[in-house]
C-alpha cells in the first residue's frame, strides 16, 4: 500500500513538507538541510534589499525568494502564492517545487510571479551568501530593466593568449584593490588591467562586443550581489581582492565565466549603465556604452611618452605571461 494512503486526501505536496519538517530536513543521504543558514540568508536578503531601497538601481531588489533543495525539492522561501499550501518554519515558509521546474540558481515563473531561486546548500560565510542571494535577485528584476542578455560564449577566454591576458586583468585589478586608499599605486594597476584588456581584445576582433554581453548578463547581478554584501558586512577591498585572487587561481574555464571575476571594473559600467536607465536611453546605446565603461581612474593621456610606457608595460608582461600556465 502507498505511503500517503494512510492519510486520506491530505494533499501530496503538504504531506511532504510537514514530512519533512518533522524529519528536522533530512536528505536521503542523511544529511540535513540547514534551516538556520536559510533563514539568515533570508532575512539578510530582506536587510540589503530594505537599506539600499531601490537606490542602485532605481528600482526594489525586494521581492519572492525560493531556496530549494536539489534532492527533496523542499522549498524554504520568503513570501507564498496563492493556491500553493505552505507551512510556517520562523518568519519564512516551506512548501515543495513544482515538479516541472527544474533546479539552479535563476529566475522562475511560479503563480503569476517572477522569483528568485537559490540551490541549497548556501555557502557557510555569510559575504558570500549575500553576494550569492542578492547576485540571484538581481536575475529577477533584470529583464524589467532592460537588461536581459544571451548568454555569451566566449571561446576565445579558453585560448592561451586570451586566458593568459584575462588572468593577467584579474591581477591587476586585485593589486589595486589592495593599493587602497594609495589612489596613485591603485590608478596605476588599474591602467595595467585595461590595458591587458585592450591586449586581449586585440587579438580577437569583435569579441568586445561578446565579452560586454556578458558583463551585462552577468557581471552587473555580481557586481550588485558583492556591494550589497560589502555594505551589509562592512567589509573593505581586501575582500574583494581576495574574492578576485580566488577567482583567477580556481576557475578552470571563463568562456562563461569571467564576468564573475573582473566585477570590481563593472563598478564602472554599472555607473554607465545606471545614468543612462535614469536618461531613458535606448537599449542599444546602454550596451554600446558599457562595452566603453570600465577606467575607474581618468583614461591615460594619449601622449608619447604614455603610450611608450604602456608599451614597455606590455612588453613586459608579454614575457611575464609566458610562464604563466594557462
Amino acid at each position: 500500500m502507498h505511503l500517503f494512503s494512510h492519510y486520506g486526501p491530505y494533499p501530496r505536496s503538504r504531506f511532504i513538507a510537514a514530512a519533512a519538517l518533522a524529519l528536522p530536513f533530512a536528505r536521503a543521504n542523511g544529511q540535513q538541510i540547514d534551516t538556520a543558514r536559510a533563514l539568515s540568508a533570508l532575512r539578510d536578503a530582506r536587510t540589503a534589499c530594505e537599506a539600499d531601497a531601490g537606490a542602485l538601481w532605481k528600482r526594489s531588489l525586494c521581492g519572492p525568494i525560493a531556496l530549494v533543495d536539489r534532492q527533496t525539492r523542499l522549498v524554504i522561501a520568503n513570501d507564498t502564492l496563492a493556491g500553493t499550501h505552505f507551512l510556517r518554519l520562523g518568519d519564512a515558509y516551506v512548501t515543495t517545487l513544482p515538479e516541472n521546474q527544474y533546479v539552479a540558481n535563476t529566475s522562475f515563473p511560479w503563480g503569476g510571479r517572477t522569483w528568485t531561486m537559490v540551490a541549497l546548500p548556501l555557502p557557510k560565510d555569510r559575504y558570500a551568501r549575500i553576494a550569492l542571494v542578492m547576485h540571484e535577485t538581481f536575475h529577477r528584476e533584470q529583464e524589467a530593466l532592460g537588461l536581459r542578455q544571451p548568454d555569451a560564449l566566449n571561446n576565445q577566454l579558453d585560448m592561451r593568449a586570451g586566458r593568459t591576458w584575462l588572468r593577467l586583468e584579474y591581477r591587476a585589478l586585485a593589486r589595486a584593490l589592495e593599493s587602497l586608499p594609495d589612489q596613485s599605486a591603485a590608478r596605476h594597476h588599474a591602467e595595467s588591467a585595461l590595458h591587458f584588456r585592450a591586449e586581449r581584445r586585440s587579438l580577437y576582433p569583435g569579441s568586445d562586443s561578446m565579452e560586454a554581453t556578458l558583463e551585462i548578463q552577468e557581471g552587473l547581478p555580481e557586481y550588485t550581489g558583492q556591494r550589497l554584501a560589502m555594505r551589509l558586512t562592512g567589509e573593505g577591498p581586501a575582500r574583494v581582492a581576495k574574492y578576485v585572487r580566488d577567482y583567477e587561481a580556481n576557475t578552470p574555464t571563463f568562456v562563461r565565466a569571467f564576468a564573475y571575476g573582473n566585477w570590481p571594473r563593472n563598478r564602472y559600467s554599472a555607473r554607465s549603465v545606471r545614468s543612462n536607465l535614469a536618461g531613458r536611453r535606448s537599449d542599444q546605446s546602454r550596451h554600446r556604452s558599457i562595452a566603453r565603461a570600465g577606467n575607474p581612474f581618468p583614461a591615460p593621456a594619449r601622449s608619447r611618452s604614455g603610450g611608450a610606457r604602456a608599451g614597455r608595460r606590455i612588453r613586459m608582461e608579454r614575457s611575464r605571461s609566458r610562464r604563466i600556465r594557462a
